[in-house]
């Protein structure tokens, strides 16, 4: 098994994030994930659950880039990360947008209800999540545009986030 610190140090290079980027996309502060990395304390179970799904994606997009999936994609991001910028969008979301579209999980699970009607079938709340980031991905195979991987991400994190409160109800 992988220790803790092996694993915040795995997150950090495999995003390309700093210390103080991978402490806001988790909710805590720059101070404990440097506690992690020297062993001074370990992440709780949410946040290890947590760190092994950043992994997985990170994982998962660099294997997309080096098998040409996503050819075109910047191997080193400019400005906030990709993941940095995926959590305001849905965690920093502007009234505007909640104007314009509704909230974001309601509007999810509306789309699949939708989908579950069309298909005669119950898949779960989560499978709309997929299903966008598998579209995302597929566009991107298609043609370069940054905002397909941003969208992707963004896919990923409202994911976090709705899993996150199924742990926490």
């Amino acid at each position: 098994m992988e220790t803790p610190q092996k694993m915040v140090a795995q997150v950090l290079a495999k995003g390309n994030i700093n210390q103080t980027s991978l402490a806001k996309l988790l909710g805590v502060t720059q101070g404990a994930v440097n506690h992690w990395l020297t062993g001074a304390n370990n992440p709780s179970r949410t946040n290890m659950e947590a760190l092994k799904r950043l992994l997985r994606i990170f994982e998962v997009k660099d294997k997309a880039i080096q098998s040409g999936v996503l050819n075109g994609i910047p191997k080193r991001p400019t400005g906030d990360s990709i993941a940095i910028q995926a959590h305001r969008i849905v965690n920093e979301r502007a009234e505007e947008k909640e104007r314009q579209y509704g909230d974001f999980h309601t509007t999810m699970r509306r789309a699949n209800d939708i989908l579950n009607a069309i298909m005669n079938t119950k898949l779960p709340e989560q499978t709309m999540y997929f299903a966008m980031v598998a579209m995302k991905l597929a566009r991107e195979g298609h043609a370069h545009k940054s905002d397909n991987l941003l969208d992707a991400m963004a896919y990923m994190q409202a994911l976090e986030n709705l899993e996150n409160v199924a742990v926490n109800e």
